[in-house]
């Protein structure tokens, strides 16, 4: 934490600088600058140094791994030389040539694996020497060990694994450590790796959990309190867009540290949104084949015959712009990755959070809808903004706000497409929670 407060923030690296992508969504002199005067981002940085010594400690106890096996494997052919000939490890082994009878093949078994060990040091002497040698290092190894001591070590160097894993950008499985010599330690540090994603995941997530929370309360959306109306976003939502613009460039500063970037890698974020999406079983009756197709609605940005054109909802049709050439570096690119893979999983978990506290909304007049297709709109251009896909449940939502009443309901007793699956079933019910929180009566028909 010391190290972060002394580090100097860096620019941010993206098209536009950070005061035009504030600019892109500024929508009056009401809106804060800063995401939330109570949040201190020097909380998000210690816990991305936590997960970046998740990784470390990945990455050494892995190389720990080969280091042991390595020195662990020549013990076998030196402690049992006789067994080595139907093991497993003897192929590791070359043996001399003409060497054909047992014994024979037994002491340059254990001249090889005692040269490899290198435990003869310097010694010039003949190979028969080395052998003698070699045969009462190994009685002397096993001085002191008795029938069930000696059974497990036995055992122990026959099971050493043939190969050991190797660390990859998004970390280890638990599959990949079956076999592993350090399984147990390996598998704490993947949890404590996956502990410390989901800690930093819900530091970033503050900020955005607390402005949201309140939504379903706030008297704008049922004329208790007209003079809150206005076709500018609300002040909870513009907490959380300026946070989200913010958030770039706090990860970019870490991510600057190529050594802290990459062990922070080690773990996969699609999980996290996921994770947030599934809350919506506990709001909607969804079926269990409607909550499992949960983990693919949150990373969707386009979402087949949902749309109220029958297209494919979130494909936005956009002015192209040239882009200029890449001569982006690969540190650079690498930097970019790691940011935006962060960002991707925050804003999918804030439209999850975004949706579910909607559908909690006891009541909607027409200003309410009015400051709701506002609001979520800015959501939308701060996506936009940085660069990220639109969501496609959000960007269907945001349709739907702003249909009339007539429309809206003529719009839900459409026909699906059967292809639609899981996941227009889960959108179907989304849109009838929604047309209670609008008070239009719609005839829902389960497809299931």
């Amino acid at each position: 934490v010391a190290g972060v407060e002394s580090a100097k923030k860096q620019p941010l690296n993206r098209k536009g600088s950070a005061s035009k992508v504030a600019q892109t969504v500024s929508v009056s002199g009401e809106v804060e600058t800063e995401a939330s005067l109570n949040f201190e981002w020097r909380y998000v940085h210690a816990s991305l140094r936590l997960l970046a010594l998740s990784g470390l400690w990945q990455r050494s106890l892995l190389e720990f791994e080969r280091y042991a096996v390595t020195g662990l494997r020549p013990l076998f052919p030196l402690l049992f030389p006789s067994q080595h000939q139907n093991s497993s490890i003897s192929s590791t082994f070359q043996f001399s040539e003409g060497s054909t009878s047992s014994s024979t093949n037994s002491s340059t078994t254990q001249l090889v694996a005692f040269q490899e060990l290198e435990l003869g040091g310097d010694h010039d002497g003949d190979n028969l020497t080395l052998q003698n040698l070699a045969m009462t290092m190994g009685r002397m190894m096993m001085t002191g060990l008795d029938e069930t001591q000696t059974k497990e070590l036995r055992a122990l160097l026959l099971g050493l694994p043939q190969s050991t894993p190797t660390f990859q950008s998004k970390g280890l499985t638990h599959s990949a450590l079956s076999g592993c010599l350090l399984v147990s330690p390996l598998r704490e540090a993947v949890a404590f790796s996956n502990a410390s994603k989901v800690l930093v995941f819900d530091v970033i997530m503050k900020t955005v959990r607390t402005s949201l929370n309140s939504m379903p309360k706030l008297d704008v959306w049922c004329g208790k309190s007209s003079p809150a109306y206005s076709i500018q976003p609300s002040s909870y939502v513009t907490k959380v867009g300026e946070h989200l613009l913010s958030l770039y460039q706090e990860l970019e500063m870490f991510a600057h540290d190529e050594a802290a970037r990459m062990d922070a890698d080690a773990c996969d974020l699609n999980g996290l949104a996921e994770a947030e999406w599934k809350k919506l079983s506990t709001l909607l009756p969804l079926s269990e084949l409607e909550t499992a197709s949960l983990s693919s609605l949150a990373s969707a940005t386009q979402i087949a015959g949902i749309s109220l054109d029958g297209s494919e909802s979130g494909k936005v049709v956009e002015d192209e712009e040239e882009e200029d050439e890449d001569d982006t570096g690969e540190d650079d690119k690498a930097v970019a990755q790691f940011c935006n893979e962060w960002l991707m999983a925050v804003v999918r978990s804030t439209f999850a959070v975004f949706t579910i506290q909607v559908l909690g909304i006891p009541k909607l007049d027409e200003c309410g809808l009015s400051q709701l297709s506002s609001d979520l709109d800015y959501l939308l251009n701060v996506t936009s903004a940085l660069g990220l896909d639109r969501h496609g449940l959000a960007d269907h939502m945001s349709r739907l706000v702003k249909l009339s009443r007539e429309d809206f309901s003529n719009a839900l007793s459409r026909d699906r497409p059967a292809s639609c699956g899981a996941n227009g079933g889960v959108v179907r019910k989304m849109e009838a929670q929604f047309a209670g929180v609008r008070g239009v009566a719609v005839t829902y028909q389960s497809n299931e």
